[in-house]
């Protein structure tokens, strides 16, 4: 992953300048979170190709999850624990949700542990029986609870705009106001300042 590479994209440009040099013999393939994470290096390595990934579907999303636990579905000794414990409409809120923030698999799996987890914790809390066995169901307000606990984890770093150098501060209200904005209302806002750009420089 790209992101964990480098702090910034100016230290990836030796990186693809070597692939570049070595074009006939060398490729170098990397994933990013980020969609301007190449724009400053490509400069440097004209041939640096991107590929952007549409954030999943609410539906893709759901295919993906019910893959990924096909093996506990189909299991006869399984089968009944894993739907009481996953029923649809929270496996459809948490899908929706996810696919409305980021549409990232990583975040749908996180949460989705959290909302688990939550579930297993009312569970033990309201029994008195250690030995009890029975069976926790994720419901809307575990996944809603999960959700905002993982909010901060992606939201974190306006906490640390404090410590940012005297330029940054000020706008710091406006910064904070978009990272807050849903993953496709910043890449429309995003579009927008990149045509007002290429507009002002004709």
């Amino acid at each position: 992953e790209l992101d964990h590479v480098a702090a910034d994209p100016q230290s990836l440009s030796a990186l693809f300048s070597l692939a570049d040099k070595s074009s006939s013999t060398l490729r170098v393939i990397g994933i990013a979170n980020t969609h301007t994470l190449t724009a400053n290096a490509s400069s440097d390595a004209p041939n640096v190709m991107t590929l952007h990934f549409a954030p999943y579907t609410p539906t893709q999303l759901q295919a993906i999850l019910r893959a990924r636990l096909a093996s506990l579905y189909d299991d006869p000794l399984t089968g009944d624990n894993i739907k009481k414990m996953l029923p649809n409409p929270a496996i459809v809120l948490l899908t929706k949700r996810i696919a409305n923030i980021t549409g990232d698999v990583r975040s749908l799996f996180e949460v989705l542990r959290g909302s688990i987890d939550l579930a297993v914790a009312a569970k033990n809390g309201a029994s008195t029986d250690v030995l009890d066995a029975a069976i926790p169901t994720v419901s809307p307000p575990h996944v809603l609870a999960a959700l905002k606990a993982h909010a901060p984890a992606t939201s974190s770093k306006p906490s640390n705009a404090t410590s940012a150098p005297a330029t940054t501060s000020s706008n710091s209200e406006a910064v904070n106001k978009i990272r807050n904005l849903s993953f496709q209302s910043r890449v429309v806002l995003l579009s927008l300042l990149i045509a007002s750009k290429r507009l002002a420089a004709g």
